[in-house]
């Protein structure tokens, strides 16, 4: 035993001599092996499947810790901004972001990118050898004078997957494609075309509209029992609204009764069987492959870009047994989810736990070997690890610094630029009290009191005293056996600003959205007010009271129907139109509303002079009134006096002048707004009308109305002037040529001579009190009037005597069937018939496209009667 146990101590000992020995070359290799720069740039944002599975291939075969490798990765994020100036923007930023680290490689994913790259690449990363993967449409003349470029094309398998497809369902007579319609999905629909050209002539191929979801999902729901569908990309349907591929994958099979076959692997277990798949994690790993040739010191133009290859068969389990499609008739080399688990998956946790627990039992005694020679070699390696540590820190773009319990160690170049101090000024400095708002220092120093690493945004505050909003990231590190914190600062002012951009988009959207169904609502309620209202002064003779007093509800709801325009324009559901607007009217309207908005210790005073028009818009007016008022009210707080004077001025061209003004000569109405507020210092009236500048904090205002106010006067060619003291309060005075009005055609109906009529008219609208009043109106003009609220009813009634009926007018938005529906329905069973449609408000249809389908008139409710007269005649008139 003795002699065993001496064997045994040698046998270790020669054991750990030559770990030792294998070990401290590959630790000493590695420490001095330079770190390379790698940039990984995605099209898209790396939250979509695609990307993210691209990533994990990168990082698979690169393995950037063990080969000393550095991965930067970049998302572009083309699918929601793609504009110049967006791509501008980004140029700018990696410019600034690397300009002073040095890449051995760029990988690019997607067209996007590849083609941001081909454009940029010269100039921002010049001499620096890219790989690319996901181009599609790939041809070699792109790559014409760039010769440090190769990769993987993305090159999907329709025809291997459509062919597989009708080998397993041989009864299929039709093919339904499926992408969308912008650039991505119409490239695929053109290759998806061109692949199957040729292919059996018995089935017959059909693409998708360009049509909304509801409407798609509905187009896949009705397909034949003989049917397949195959799924190509889908991000954006015919309404702008937006959808991972993920989800809109899962949503197009949940509507179909028949197989959906897909061309993208990240689609398969979602509802659809399966096809041969282009792998975002293939692509990468290709893609990565190709990088690491590179930076071993292959040429790109020595490595061909590979055309084929990454592709391969993936199919659902689960899809395979709802379609009664059998294994064995699936191409050897498929890959098959959600399968059931045989008896080695039912206890292959245990077997991989025992295993799992022999290595580590030999990784720990190896790790245990490996940890002595390490320990031996610490001090040497710890000098080489700070100065990298240095050079890494000084590289970012984030300030990066080393505190303990607050008191300042160690920071790189970016923490003293963003923060405007030296290091002989903060050395040994508590930085919590001298980098932060007041309003952040308790938080920060709680957490650090209690050891909280969790990242959080605060308020960071530079040495000229001004603020802007920060993210900090924490993590706890030990340092020469001391625990310290090491930060991450981010400034977040772009970012800030940005959303609060796309917040306020949303609130315009919807306040489009609320506005359109008001419109619709309101406009049929006009349309029974104006119309009983003209039938009334239509049929009523003398008493001039009455009369008079019907005429003022007939001018009442032409105001009201101005209004619901206005609301529609301000929400940008209308088009914007110039006009002759009269301005005291408008001014008048907007003061009711300020009475109501602002305090009651606010004094308004107004001295409306001048009835003169202005060539603008009604909303245009109400803005110049709304924002110059409310910032009047804030500038007072709590009480003042808001004083409005609306009035007449010549001005020639010596007025013009010395008034610095920048207008033609004439005639102008002058809106003088004086406030008794706090006033504005004279070196910031020159800023005033600039975007986004303001003095007042960001729950007070965004900076936008006066620059609002300023575009809307230069676009009506007029000009605005502040005059400001200090304690005193301001005068905004504004000047809008002024014109000369049209002859107001809107006179009572029961005054002018109507065109009349003897035809037969069917007249369809929802609303009974609508229908009742067209069919009182029409009657009284000379025509048989045939009324109905439900289109089905009328199309039924048409389709048995379509002869009787000389015109149809229709409503737009109806229950069961919208008027574009039924007028095409009327236009198959008679295709003369002359059909006018009306609407209060829809998005359905415009105009120009209710006239190429062959609707004789389009007008929007309220309709009054003289322009339902000429209407109908007009359109009777075109037979």
């Amino acid at each position: 035993m003795k002699y065993m146990r001496t064997l045994s101590g040698i046998v270790m000992g020669v054991l750990l001599l030559l770990l030792s020995g294998s070990v401290s070359v590959g630790t000493e290799g590695e420490n001095l092996e330079e770190i390379r720069h790698v940039l990984l740039l995605n099209s898209y944002d790396q939250r979509m499947t695609w990307v993210a599975d691209i990533v994990r291939g990168v990082e698979e075969v690169l393995q950037p810790d063990k080969n000393n490798l550095d991965l930067h990765i970049e998302n572009m994020d083309t699918k929601v901004f793609h504009s110049p100036e967006y791509y501008r923007q980004f140029f700018e930023y990696l410019k600034v972001k690397y300009a002073n680290i040095h890449l051995s490689l760029i990988l690019s994913s997607d067209n996007n990118a590849f083609d941001f790259l081909r454009k940029y690449k010269g100039v921002l990363f010049p001499d620096v050898p890219v790989s690319f993967c996901g181009v599609n449409d790939f041809h070699p003349n792109q790559l014409e004078g760039q010769n440090d470029f190769t990769g993987v094309a993305e090159i999907f398998s329709a025809r291997k997957t459509v062919d597989l497809a009708l080998s397993l369902h041989p009864e299929t007579t039709e093919l339904y494609v499926i992408n969308d319609y912008l650039i991505t999905g119409r490239a695929w629909s053109n290759n998806i075309e061109k692949d199957l050209k040729g292919i059996s002539p018995k089935v017959h191929i059909r693409h998708s509209e360009n049509v909304s979801i509801s409407e798609l999902m509905q187009e896949i729901s009705n397909l034949p029992p003989t049917a397949l569908v195959l799924f190509g990309v889908y991000f954006s349907d015919r309404d702008g609204r937006y959808y991972t591929y993920e989800k809109i994958g899962a949503m197009l099979s949940a509507s179909s009764n028949v197989p959906v076959y897909c061309l993208l692997e990240f689609n398969i277990g979602k509802g659809v069987v399966g096809g041969s798949v282009i792998s975002g994690l293939y692509q990468g790993r290709e893609m990565a492959e190709t990088g690491l040739k590179i930076l071993n010191g292959v040429a790109p133009a020595d490595i061909p870009v590979k055309m084929k290859g990454s592709n391969r068969f993936i199919f659902d389990y689960i899809q395979l047994e709802r379609f009664g499609i059998n294994e064995i008739s699936l191409p050897a080399e498929s890959y098959i989810i959600n399968k059931p688990y045989s008896s080695y998956e039912e206890y292959k946790v245990q077997f991989w736990v025992v295993i799992v627990f022999i290595l580590t039992l030999l990784a720990t005694v190896l790790f245990l070997c490996i940890n002595m020679v390490k320990r031996i070699r610490a001090e040497a390696a710890l000098r080489d690890s700070e100065e990298r540590f240095r050079q890494l820190a000084n590289a970012s773009w984030e300030a990066v610094l080393i505190h303990e319990k607050g008191v300042l160690s160690h920071a790189n170049e970016m923490f003293f630029e963003m923060f405007g101090y030296t290091p002989e000024e903060l050395a040994g400095e508590h930085i919590v009290s001298v980098i932060l708002a007041k309003e952040s220092v308790g938080e920060v120093q709680n957490r650090i009191e209690n050891s909280l690493t969790s990242s959080y945004e605060a308020v960071g505050r530079r040495k000229n005293g001004t603020t802007f909003p920060i993210e900090v990231h924490v993590r706890e590190v030990t340092i020469q056996g001391r625990d310290v914190r090491m930060s991450a600062i981010r400034d977040l002012t772009e970012r800030k600003i940005m959303e609060a951009r796309i917040a306020q988009s949303e609130k315009m959207e919807a306040i489009g959205t609320l506005a359109g169904g008001i419109a619709h609502d309101f406009n049929n309620i006009l349309s029974a007010i104006m119309g009983y209202s003209e039938l009334s002064l239509s049929q009523l003779e003398g008493n001039e009271k009455v009369r008079y007093n019907i005429g003022e509800v007939l001018r009442a709801g032409h105001r009201a129907k101005d209004l619901v325009l206005q609301i529609l324009t301000f929400a940008r559901k209308s088009k914007e139109e110039k006009r002759p607007v009269q301005a005291s009217l408008i001014i008048k309207e907007a003061l009711k509303l300020l009475r109501a908005s602002l305090p009651s210790s606010i004094e308004i005073r107004n001295s409306l002079y001048s009835d003169s028009y202005v060539l603008s818009d009604t909303t245009q007016i109400h803005q110049i009134m709304m924002n110059l008022c409310t910032n009047a009210g804030k500038a007072m707080g709590d009480g003042g006096v808001l004083e409005i004077e609306l009035s007449e001025v010549e001005l020639d061209s010596v007025l013009i002048t010395s008034m610095h003004l920048d207008v033609e000569p004439g005639r102008f109405l002058r809106l003088t707004v004086k406030d008794s507020g706090v006033g504005i210092p004279e070196e910031l009236q020159v800023k005033i009308f600039d975007p986004f500048f303001t003095t007042r904090s960001k729950s007070q205002g965004t900076g936008l109305g006066l620059s609002v106010v300023h575009g809307i006067v230069k676009d009506c060619r007029g000009a605005i002037t502040v005059e400001s003291e200090v304690g005193k309060g301001s005068v905004f005075t504004v000047y809008l040529p002024t014109i000369e009005p049209d002859v107001d055609t809107r006179a009572t109906v029961a005054d002018e001579l109507l065109p009349t009529g003897n035809e037969s008219i069917m007249f369809v609208d929802d609303e009974p009190a609508i229908v009742d009043m067209a069919e009182k109106v029409l009657t009284n003009l000379g025509y048989t009037v045939s009324g109905y609220t439900s289109s089905s009813e009328a199309l039924l009634a048409f389709a048995r005597n379509s002869e009787k009926y000389d015109l149809v007018i229709t409503d737009m938005t109806m229950p069961h069937m919208n008027g574009d529906r039924f007028a095409r329905e009327l236009l198959a069973l008679k295709a003369d018939i002359p059909i006018i449609i009306c609407t209060g408000f829809s998005e359905q249809i415009t105009e120009e496209e209710a006239l190429k389908m062959g609707i004789s008139s389009y007008i929007m409710k309220p309709v009054v009667m003289k322009t339902l007269a000429i209407t109908v005649r007009n359109a009777l008139g075109k037979i």
